[in-house]
């Protein structure tokens, strides 16, 4: 009773405000991104002012999202914000997920076309939730983010077998 489950599809992504409050309209400074590795796919994240209706005047912003699953490598990349980007912070700090995934033998992050050094970027598996997190500093919003995740198993998606633990909280429950 205390979990939601939450199923996603191979490939999904889904943004999400780690701040939000009840009511908050604001764009976000922070953005947390979950993905699912496991298959191509492509989202537009979409920003308004959240209260009037000029959007309908063009005056809102969309950011490409887009991950590249090859089986043993990952390609996960943040698309510079088009559109009227006076909605948006100038800079944004981003945190992106990456559930159901071994731990990866190499990350690499390209921010703004530059090779990212290993002090502004922050990696964290946690092998219970088979999740790799990684902090991304204040990027501009103009500039594009890449992520790279590789290993040398077969498949960076995580194939363990959880019923075990499953049946146990069932029937420690």
């Amino acid at each position: 009773l205390q979990d939601l489950p939450v199923y996603a599809k191979a490939g999904a992504i889904v943004p999400t405000d780690p701040d939000v409050g009840s009511g908050d309209v604001d764009t976000p400074e922070r953005l947390r991104i979950v993905a699912f590795p496991g298959d191509d796919n492509e989202f537009e994240l979409y920003e308004d002012d959240g209260t009037s209706l000029d959007h309908r005047d063009g005056a809102f912003v969309t950011t490409t999202l887009t991950q590249q699953y090859q089986g043993d490598r990952l390609k996960f990349e943040i698309g510079p914000a088009e559109g009227d980007r006076s909605l948006v912070p100038d800079e944004r700090e981003y945190e992106v997920a990456f559930r159901g995934v071994v731990d990866p033998d190499s990350v690499s992050v390209s921010m703004g076309g530059e090779e990212s050094g290993d002090e502004s970027v922050e990696t964290n598996y946690i092998a219970e939730e088979a999740t790799l997190a990684v902090e991304l500093p204040a990027v501009a919003v103009t500039d594009s983010v890449t992520i790279s995740l590789d290993t040398e198993d077969d498949s960076l998606v995580s194939r363990r077998d959880r019923t075990d633990e499953h049946v146990e909280r069932i029937l420690h429950h």
